[in-house]
């Protein structure tokens, strides 16, 4: 299944590319949630996007993404940048 939702992602990232002339993060990170959520829902998790979190120091942040169970438990954050 993950070989196939990879081969979705780079053919959406292909369709995007060519219908908007960009490769900007903006434009790209739709597709990397959809594929991050394709690979993370058969483990019960789902990617929130743009929600503030409190860091270590105490910081709130605000990450593009958070993997999360439906406990709330965080499993990851990610974070795009442009090259």
């Amino acid at each position: 299944m993950s070989l196939h939702l990879i081969h979705q992602y780079y053919n959406e990232l292909l369709r995007i590319q060519q219908f908007s002339g960009s490769r900007n993060e903006d434009t790209l990170k739709g597709a990397f949630a959809h594929l991050i959520n394709g690979l993370a829902r058969p483990k019960n998790l789902e990617l929130v996007r743009e929600v503030a979190i409190k860091n270590t120091f105490g910081n709130v942040i605000r990450p593009d993404g958070i993997l999360r169970s439906v406990l709330q438990f965080d499993y990851g954050y990610w974070e795009s940048k442009d090259s």
